[in-house]
């Protein structure tokens, strides 16, 4: 579970199991914080890795996901690591308005070695 303060107060809905969110309310309209960066954890192959959101440009990039290949592509993987509910909870999290328009899945991806 990822606390953002020692008081966390609420759980987000719609998250996936291994998503977890606990946040703490703020006041203000919106937490000025962009591009969000946040480590990802596969638990069914061990695997850690980073997602970086992008709320102003509508971009989300994953790093290191896939370790079968190197390159950079439009992420097609999106629903498998619910990449969805990430960026809506994200933009929750920080009071954004989630946008109607869907942002841009990239990937950075890399062969890695156990």
């Amino acid at each position: 579970m990822a606390k953002m303060c020692p008081t966390a107060e609420r759980h987000l809905p719609d998250l996936i199991p291994w998503q977890d969110l606990t946040v703490c309310p703020r006041w203000g309209p919106d937490i000025n914080m962009r591009p969000v960066a946040s480590v990802v954890f596969d638990a069914k192959c061990s695997h850690y890795y980073t997602v970086v959101l992008n709320h102003k440009r509508l971009h989300v990039v994953t790093f290191g996901n896939n370790t079968d290949k190197d390159g950079q592509h439009f992420d097609t993987t999106v629903d498998v690591w619910g990449g969805e509910n990430l960026w809506k909870n994200v933009c929750k999290v920080f009071r954004w308005e989630v946008p109607r328009r869907k942002p841009t899945w990239w990937a950075v991806d890399m062969r890695q070695v156990s």
